[in-house]
């Protein structure tokens, strides 16, 4: 089908690789000749709690722990037999030959000794190892990761999607339920594995409906060399995350399919790493963080919340951005930073000189304005900076001035170190779909479940990108049907493809977010759209060519003239790269991405109340070379897995005893 809604396709193809072996290579050291295990290359990354253990590279290199530059990950013993492995090393061209590491979580619920993220007790929360935020996960840049998941929840499936990560030619790890998989049962268990083949860090989190909001999420750090050459410490990851004292389920239905609410579902605290302070009455409660004078910290910093972008500062201190997502970039200096939902951001933060500090310092996290909807304005002073841990008042110290108005980091400072230049497309490219299209909201009647004999409805209030609101089905995921021609699909699997051709590569997509209309809300006080969305994409970095908080001038449609002055504004020199972007309310967006990463993607809204409504599609790159790749090679034991987990969930599925709700409807959201 064509590509609907608020989204403008344009694809324009270059080159191509293949599903099944990796199109980046580990570089043979010294004419590739295989060393013994004994010459491994071993060093820990500061603040890690693991080792890097690279197989037979002493030799050739020494890490940055003995010479001290952290912007040179391996450097050469002999520089004309072997390149120093930098910064500046293109990671799409060369990854360093890793260990394979394995982690395990169990997915569960604790009511007997529930947590209490914001001081009160959260008996509904969903938990990776009964933790919040769950195990940290970390590798080096090479490693290959395997997830063990078992699902111990009693009612709920689940599946576990790692933000951000490229997930080279293993799209079938993606961890989304009716797109790359089943969910898995409870007491089944599943093996995620993929290539670290990008380094800094990002979050796992569930991707099964709205379990992320009840808890289910966690810290993921690829290790690997910095923008900077050096630092002295690297703090735990800051999670930072909205919180709400009852399960999202019982949120959503309420509000959305009772139809109890017309406009969005509040939250109601802040946390970082699940410390928080409900309405101040939990002062204990908060983050606090000790530091030392005269250090260079790395901080990294997570927006795992469910509906709101915050401005991160630290009261008197600057920020040295070096890394946005999963890309290091050029640093680059601020006193505060904007962080969309599910952004991350690596920081060197400069800690204030011996004798001249306050003992404390509040750590800030305010709700962007327009980008949060809180039932009542929440205390942006969640944690405290110590330099003197034995202190026991509040800090006095000041807020940093900015604009606290919802929007991203200006793109044009994020300036990815290895550049990106991306071909120019022509008008007549731009103009092979209409313009525009419309992110809207618009009535969905759910369909029924015929394994409960359960009839289709009733309507809810959902979103839309395509012509019709996403919505998947878990007994049957996308990539079972890579046979299915384009026009075939059913509407609501919101899907379009890009498919390879003889002269392969880009797409490119203007996503117009300007066509929202205010609705009335049906009690006072409820903020309804227009509203702005934190866009992600699976599978792939894309170029921020163009974001604009102005209107999309629909004039340019059809005027080629005009079209190659509106193409002259994009950065198409090293863009600023990303996997998520915000979408500014009434404003629109410009993304490239390279096709190179053939399977089912998800691009959807950020916002879980919004993908659970609907707004997401569905990229199904390259479905042939697809459907070559998961019935051969490695990727063959990934799709047993895939279909093995199919069979149990089907059978569990089926039998509606095993339902929280025996009588009713299972399904009553997207499902993403």
């Amino acid at each position: 089908m064509l590509l609907e809604s608020c989204f403008t396709a344009i694809f324009n193809f270059f080159g191509f690789s293949s599903l099944l072996p990796f199109h980046q290579q580990p570089l043979p050291p010294h004419g590739g000749v295989a060393p013994s295990d004994s010459d491994d290359l071993t060093f820990a990354a500061i603040g890690a709690s693991i080792t890097c253990n690279y197989t037979g590279l002493s030799k050739y290199y020494t890490g940055p722990d003995t010479h001290g530059n952290w912007s040179v990950w391996f450097e050469s013993k002999d520089e004309s037999q072997n390149k120093s492995i930098t910064i500046d090393t293109d990671y799409e061209h060369y990854i360093p030959p890793g260990i394979d590491r394995h982690v395990y979580v169990d997915v569960g619920m604790n009511e007997t000794h529930p947590k209490i993220p914001d001081g009160r007790n959260y008996t509904q929360g969903k938990y990776f190892n009964n933790s919040y935020p769950g195990p940290y996960i970390e590798a080096c840049w090479g490693d290959t990761i395997h997830v063990h998941v078992t699902n111990s929840l009693k009612h709920n499936g689940t599946a576990i999607h790692m933000h951000g990560i490229r997930l080279l030619n293993d799209s079938l790890a993606d961890g989304v339920p009716g797109v790359s998989q089943c969910p898995i049962a409870p007491g089944e268990s599943f093996t995620y594995k993929f290539r670290a083949v990008q380094y800094g860090t990002t979050w796992y989190h569930s991707h099964y409906s709205l379990q992320y909001t009840d808890g289910l999420l966690g810290p993921l750090t690829i290790h690997g060399p910095a923008s900077v050459d050096s630092y002295d410490e690297a703090i735990y990851p800051l999670l930072i995350a909205d919180h709400n004292d009852r399960s999202a389920f019982e949120d959503w239905s309420w509000a959305t399919v009772e139809g109890m609410v017309q406009g969005p579902i509040n939250m109601e605290s802040i946390t970082i790493n699940g410390n928080g302070s409900y309405q101040g009455r939990y002062p204990d409660n908060r983050y606090r963080q000790k530091v030392e004078p005269n250090k260079r910290i790395l901080l990294r910093l997570i927006n795992a919340s469910t509906d709101s972008a915050y401005i991160f500062s630290i009261d008197d201190h600057e920020l040295e951005i070096i890394g946005a997502d999963l890309v290091p970039v050029h640093p680059y200096k601020k006193t505060h930073l904007y962080i969309g939902i599910g952004q991350r951001y690596h920081v060197i933060l400069q800690t204030k000189p011996e004798d001249s500090h306050e003992p404390s310092y509040w750590i800030r996290t305010e709700p962007a304005q327009q980008c949060e909807n809180f039932a009542c304005e929440p205390n942006e002073r969640q944690g405290i900076l110590l330099y003197d841990e034995n202190v026991t008042h509040d800090p006095t110290t000041g807020k940093q001035v900015y604009d606290s108005m919802c929007q991203d980091e200006d793109h044009t400072d994020v300036k990815p170190v290895t550049k990106w230049n991306v071909p120019r497309p022509t008008p007549q490219q731009l103009n092979k779909a209409k313009l525009p299209y419309k992110v809207m909201r618009e009535d969905l009647t759910l369909p029924p479940e015929s394994e409960g004999n359960i009839p289709a409805g009733p309507d809810i209030s959902a979103w839309k990108i395509m012509d019709d609101p996403a919505w998947v089905k878990y007994t049957d995921p996308t990539v079972n049907h890579t046979d299915i021609s384009e026009g075939d699909w059913p509407a609501n699997a919101a899907l379009f493809e890009v498919n390879r051709t003889a002269s392969g590569g880009w797409a490119y997509m203007l996503i117009d977010g300007g066509h929202q209309t205010e609705e009335k809300p049906k009690k006072p006080g409820g903020s309804v759209i227009p509203a702005a969305h934190p866009i992600h994409l699976h599978g792939h970095d894309f170029a921020l060519l163009k974001q604009s908080y102005e209107p999309f001038d629909h004039s340019l449609i059809g005027n080629d003239t005009a079209m190659e002055g509106f193409i002259d504004t994009f950065v198409r020199d090293n863009p600023a790269r990303r996997d998520v972007v915000l979408l500014p309310r009434d404003g629109y967006i410009v993304i490239a991405f390279k096709v190179d990463n053939p399977g089912a993607w998800l691009l959807h809204c950020h916002i879980a109340w919004h993908a659970s409504g609907g707004l997401a599609l569905q990229i199904l790159e390259d479905k042939d070379q697809l459907s070559r790749g998961i019935h051969g090679g490695r990727a063959q034991v990934a799709f047993k897995q895939l279909q093995d987990g199919c069979d149990s969930w089907k059978t569990w599925y089926n039998d509606w005893s095993n339902h929280h709700n025996t009588t009713g409807r299972f399904q009553d959201d997207s499902g993403v």
